[in-house]
């Protein structure tokens, strides 16, 4: 499907490659139809965003390119079969590129980084997130060359060190949203995050989730001078209550989303979450087995714009659950299976009669499921788990 929408002289070209238009339809019209050719050619003075699907090959990306399309935006969604060679046709082609993402792109490597950073230097978004042959060598050559980066993920990047961070917070000041998380576990110590800290003062979204060097200090420093942070996901071992605090002291009322699975964290930490950070909508916080009830009914009772709440494996008993979804009117997603305290087949009734706003409610194996509004969710075709809703129906 092709749209042009155009407002004065600004216009906008979005090129979506699905299965009812194929990469080869596209250029076989094109090839075939003098107006479609015109048009696609004539896109160059446009901004044109393309999305090219898993099946997309170098070959294939060469056939669209020789189009004489000049794309501003190219999203390859998990293309295994594009490797360097893909890259560099793409970076020589459009070199006005301001976002690309090669999520999943396994054969991409510091090469296709190299080629992208060397001719498209006005890049300010990309994501790199499972690319795993990219090392610091390819963020290094991206972050020296693309100075104007705002956006950059390379979730579970498992070769990225101290090294890639430190480089992308000297060159790229202006960064926004950076995620990093699990991408070297050992490898991404407090050094980076206070190499953050000092450069990049802009930052809203920070994400070191599964790096298990990093430690309290380290948020200490990033949340001192990053003062417009909002989403921040640390769920690393070594993090405990100062960490915690220092984030809810300093973000306070801003921060809407926090991930804190895994940490080591206490009441006391909680607690001074609850107080300073009212406004949060999301919340991680598994594996946090030293927290008590009382924590919980403390958040449950503070933070009443939650939507979405990650327990598993905490120590939430049936008392806890029903905090949440008494006060957190706005909730419609929890998690809290391993809570060894819910396996009560009780409880699961009780929570699916009595919170008709919760969507889906994950209980150990079971998994209530409900659309939005829908109070006659027992015959719903959303639900997922037929024996539970029998088991249901036969008690009411």
């Amino acid at each position: 499907m092709i749209r042009s929408c155009g407002l004065g002289s600004l216009y906008a070209v979005d090129v979506q490659i699905s299965s009812f238009c194929t990469l080869n339809d596209l250029c076989r019209a094109a090839l075939a139809s003098r107006d479609v050719r015109s048009f696609m050619q004539r896109c160059q003075v446009y901004e044109t965003v393309v999305t090219l699907p898993n099946s997309t090959t170098d070959a294939c990306t060469q056939q669209l390119l020789a189009l004489g399309v000049r794309f501003t935006s190219i999203t390859f969604k998990s293309c295994t079969a594009l490797t360097d060679i893909g890259v560099l046709m793409a970076s020589h082609n459009s070199p006005q590129l301001v976002h690309i993402s090669l999520d999943g792109c396994t054969q991409v490597t510091d090469a296709g980084l190299h080629a992208l950073a060397q001719h498209c230097t006005r890049l300010t978004r990309i994501s790199l997130d499972e690319c795993e042959l990219m090392t610091d060598v390819g963020i290094q050559s991206l972050a020296q060359n693309c100075r104007h980066l705002t956006h950059i993920s390379v979730d579970n990047c498992h070769h990225m060190t101290d090294i890639a961070l430190t480089a992308l917070a000297i060159h790229c000041p202006q960064l926004i949203d950076l995620n990093f998380g699990g991408t070297s576990f050992m490898s991404l110590t407090n050094d980076g995050l206070r190499a953050v800290a000092i450069n990049c003062h802009l930052l809203q979204t920070f994400d070191v989730h599964g790096c298990d060097s990093v430690t309290d200090s380290g948020l200490l420093a990033l949340t001192s001078t990053c003062h417009q942070l909002k989403s921040i996901s640390f769920g690393c071992t070594a993090v405990g209550d100062a960490g915690l605090q220092a984030v809810a002291n300093i973000c306070k009322g801003r921060l809407i989303s926090l991930n804190m699975d895994h940490c080591d964290i206490s009441d006391n930490g909680l607690t001074v979450l609850a107080t300073q950070c009212d406004q949060l909508t999301e919340i991680g916080m598994s594996d946090l087995t030293k927290i008590t009830e009382d924590a919980l009914l403390n958040l449950a009772r503070s933070c009443h714009h939650l939507v979405s709440i990650g327990m598993e494996g905490c120590p939430v008993t049936e008392l806890g659950l029903m905090a949440f979804a008494t006060h957190c009117q706005q909730l419609n997603y929890i998690d809290v299976t391993g809570c060894v305290g819910l396996r009560m087949l009780g409880t699961r009734l009780r929570v699916a009669n009595r919170y008709p706003h919760l969507r889906e409610c994950l209980i150990d194996d079971f998994q209530l499921d409900r659309f939005a509004g829908e109070h006659d969710w027992k015959n719903s075709p959303g639900h997922r788990n037929t024996s539970l809703f029998a088991l249901i129906n036969a008690q009411t």
